[in-house]
């Protein structure tokens, strides 16, 4: 239903996002040209490097067993995408001994597609609350806690994906991996921290807000281990015993999937189908009206910063883009950095993450290009134009 401007791949910049992402996860912390609907599921195969071309699992099996869950409206408007019913027989085991559930890396694949296609194809999405009958907590973390809540989407706003049907997709991915996984098969950044002797309140970034998922967890899973590795207090043979893990955005759009085999970390949400890229501004709206509140006038943008899905960033100092630099993004916490591609030189510019607007130019961080020196507190707010 949806797509945004401006996706490309470049290599190195998932070599040296991924380096970052890596790097934060196992060592670092210590201190419009997109597919319009209907979307294609068969387009799983294409979202990540890492996922195994000869999956066990065929696309098949995989969709019988979640259209099980589905519990769907007579008029065929509205989805419940695990029905009370099913959630209950799943956990039921539980309530006499220990059972682990998780999914495994093929079917969180699934999952984010599948999503991306329900949000597609009905009005209403219905997530079903779940949480333990027991009051004992050794018991009780045997079960998930989920909330229950129902997503209007919205199919005849606008052809494109948006930034609100990002994070709504993104809620239907999380709720399910969460409703279908044993507690324990998630972890924090303040987890790890404690863990390895640290206080999460002495972490100024967001590291101890951010979520993990270790695919294919079970009884034999080195969970220890993992937290350790998470902080860099590893081996070779430690590593033998890590994990896969999926990362997910405490600001409620992305996931990342590291894989331990090739040490790479790669954006699979929102997928490559989507290009969920945004556009920030100084001038917020796009649009002023003449006299009368009638006929809509275009501005002409001053400075303008994009953000694409595969981490690549544009910046443009005005509308017409006669002058643009162009390079690799990452983030740490709340802290924006660009990394531009001009010539030998490392030319940086440091941004701050501001909740509901957008992002604010530090210009003590940053060693900005010739006449990209903004003024300090510089505001680029997120512009919703579709």
């Amino acid at each position: 239903m949806k797509r945004n401007v401006k996706f490309f791949t470049i290599v190195i910049s998932l070599l040296l996002l991924s380096a970052i992402i890596l790097t934060g996860c196992m060592y670092a912390i210590a201190a419009d040209n997109g597919e319009t609907k209907p979307y294609d599921l068969n387009g799983q195969k294409d979202i990540g490097d890492n996922l195994i071309e000869d999956a066990p699992i065929s696309q098949n099996s995989l969709q019988a067993k979640f259209e099980a869950m589905y519990e769907i409206s007579e008029d065929g408007k509205t989805i419940t995408v695990i029905s009370e019913d099913y959630l209950n027989n799943y956990w039921r085991s539980n309530y006499e001994k220990e059972v682990i559930h998780s999914l495994t890396t093929e079917e969180v694949y699934f999952i984010i597609q599948d999503s991306i296609r329900i949000y597609e194809e009905y009005d209403e999405v219905v997530l079903t609350g779940f949480a333990s009958v027991s009051s004992m907590m050794q018991v009780a973390e045997r079960f998930p806690f989920v909330e229950g809540k129902t997503i209007k989407t919205q199919p005849d706003v606008t052809p494109y994906y948006d930034w609100d049907d990002t994070k709504a997709i993104y809620k239907i991915i999380i709720y399910r991996l969460k409703a279908l996984s044993s507690p324990k098969a998630f972890f924090t950044g303040a987890e790890v921290i404690r863990f390895n002797g640290g206080d999460p309140a002495m972490y100024s970034s967001m590291y101890p807000e951010t979520m993990f998922y270790i695919p294919g967890y079970s009884e034999t899973t080195d969970r220890d281990c993992i937290l350790s590795t998470c902080l860099g207090n590893t081996d070779p043979i430690d590593l033998d015993r890590a994990s896969d893990l999926f990362i997910t955005s405490i600001l409620g759009y992305s996931i990342q999937f590291f894989s331990k085999t090739y040490g790479l970390t790669t954006v699979v949400y929102p997928t490559a189908e989507m290009d969920c890229g945004d556009f920030f501004t100084t001038t917020p709206g796009g649009y002023e009206y003449d006299n009368n509140g009638k006929i809509p006038i275009e501005i002409v943008y001053g400075p303008s910063l994009t953000l694409n899905v595969n981490n690549t960033f544009t910046l443009s100092l005005n509308s017409s883009m006669s002058s643009i630099v162009g390079g690799i993004y990452y983030r740490i916490g709340y802290e924006l950095t660009l990394v531009c591609n001009s010539g030998d030189s490392n030319y940086t510019l440091v941004f701050y993450f501001q909740e509901g607007e957008g992002y604010r130019y530090s210009k003590e961080k940053s060693n900005p290009p010739s006449g990209y020196d903004f003024e300090d507190g510089t505001m680029f707010y997120l512009d919703k134009r579709g």
